[in-house]
């Protein structure tokens, strides 16, 4: 069907209706970056080793308190 011309059903965007934070969301490398003082190849690292698992592994790893939240 689509948007049809006219239509004032919805909330719509204006000069005065503008979402709360505007522009991009920061990448999760960045946010890990700024919190957890991480290096590039630290985070890529890490992503490869946790993407390597089983779901057993996971599991384990995901219930041992020692695992950093990130």
């Amino acid at each position: 069907m689509g948007f049809q011309k006219g239509n004032t059903h919805g909330n719509r965007f204006s000069s005065t209706n503008q979402p709360k934070s505007s522009g991009r969301k920061p990448r999760l490398y960045t946010q890990i970056a700024k919190q957890w003082k991480v290096s590039r190849e630290e985070y890529t690292e890490a992503i490869k080793y946790v993407l390597g698992l089983s779901k057993t592994e996971l599991e384990e790893l995901m219930l041992n308190p020692e695992t950093p939240i990130w």
